[in-house]
């Protein structure tokens, strides 16, 4: 899957390369180092609680 993030005049294009549900409470994906350019996107799972993290990492691609 790709995740477009429109800033300004740019239109950011993410490829999904994990999705991954955790713990609630571990954070280490907002953590771990970063040497290239990622995004990662999280949300309760299921929604409402604080039982598990649902986090989505994506690797930039290109720049439009």
């Amino acid at each position: 899957d790709t995740i477009h993030v429109f800033s300004e005049s740019s239109d950011y294009i993410y490829k999904v390369v994990n999705v991954a549900t955790l713990p609630g409470w571990n954070t280490q994906p907002l953590l771990r180092p970063v040497v290239e350019p990622i995004l990662t996107l999280q949300t309760c799972d299921p929604p409402g609680t604080t039982l598990n993290r649902l986090v989505v990492t994506a690797k930039l691609t290109k720049v439009e």
